[in-house]
């Protein structure tokens, strides 16, 4: 059981740092459209998808967290009465 529980931390990880080089990757972009550096070829089109780009992110970062916190361990009789 410990090997998959470590398996599945190091996927976790892996998965949130993924999800933060995108969303670095695509702030990133932003800020080098809003500074004129990268001109799209498209203005409106590629504003909006790349707001959708960020708000599917921030959705699929949030919905990660929340699926993938560590489960919050339960309190036995044994323990509490050790306090």
């Amino acid at each position: 059981m410990q090997t998959r529980d470590r398996i599945l931390s190091d996927l976790t990880g892996a998965a949130f740092g993924a999800l933060k080089v995108l969303k670095e990757c695509a702030d990133g972009f932003k800020g080098r459209m809003d500074k004129g550096v990268c001109e799209p070829q498209r203005t409106g089109s590629t504003e909006k998808k790349q707001e959708e780009i960020l708000e599917r992110l921030d959705r699929l970062e949030r919905e990660c967290a929340q699926h993938f916190q560590k489960p919050k361990k339960k309190k036995t009789t044994q323990d509490k009465n050790e306090k």
